[in-house]
């Protein structure tokens, strides 16, 4: 991607001038769109319909909205993170999992959909992630934690959150069955376990 990656500053990361001369082409193609939200804040990027045929996804167009970006932001940067530490694990992602249940539907109700799943390079281990950054309602949180419990694709669900979250994630899981606390493991942000473990 670089002419000489000897000389590039961060191993593995391309200048800003260097990114922007690979975006320009895909830009004029209509492959992705680039938009900025905030004032002076950097902008994002996403794949245009035409961008989701040409990398072959089978997935609804999605535009982000300014309330969806810090989340969006957040589960970006737990998937550099898992990647690095999962490095043959496979992720997949919340648009993914909805598009294969729209493909599998019946009339039962969907179950909650995590933000995503890291699933085992022979694929079984599945592990649910979610990434919490707002607090929601006790009965909702404990709605999804029920739901979540009951659904035996996930081997255990990392729950990735800042602090004052935790709190209530604690909570909610606490007031599961024994049998089903052991499966939720809380992490901070930067992806560190809470000292207190959840059980």
């Amino acid at each position: 991607m670089t002419p000489d990656p000897g000389k590039m500053k961060q191993p593995g990361i391309l200048s800003s001038e260097r990114t922007r001369k690979i975006l320009r082409p895909w830009l004029q193609e209509e492959v992705i769109l680039y938009r900025t939200f905030f004032y002076r804040q950097k902008g994002c990027i996403w794949l245009t319909p035409r961008g989701l045929k040409y990398a072959r996804l089978n997935l609804r167009y999605y535009e982000p909205s300014p309330s969806t970006l810090p989340h969006l932001y957040m589960v970006n940067e737990l998937r550099l993170l898992l990647e690095a530490r999962c490095p043959k694990d496979t992720w997949r992602s919340e648009r993914e999992i909805r598009a294969q249940q729209n493909v599998n539907a019946k009339d039962s109700t969907p179950r909650h959909v995590p933000d995503a799943e890291l699933i085992s390079p022979n694929g079984s281990s599945v592990i649910g992630i979610e990434c919490e950054l707002t607090m929601r309602s006790e009965k909702r949180l404990e709605e999804i934690f029920f739901d979540l419990a009951g659904n035996r694709r996930y081997s255990v669900i990392w729950y990735f959150s800042p602090e004052p979250m935790y709190r209530a994630i604690k909570k909610a899981v606490n007031k599961l069955p024994a049998e089903h606390r052991k499966r939720f493991v809380c992490y901070t942000l930067q992806g560190d376990p809470y000292p207190e473990t959840v059980a």
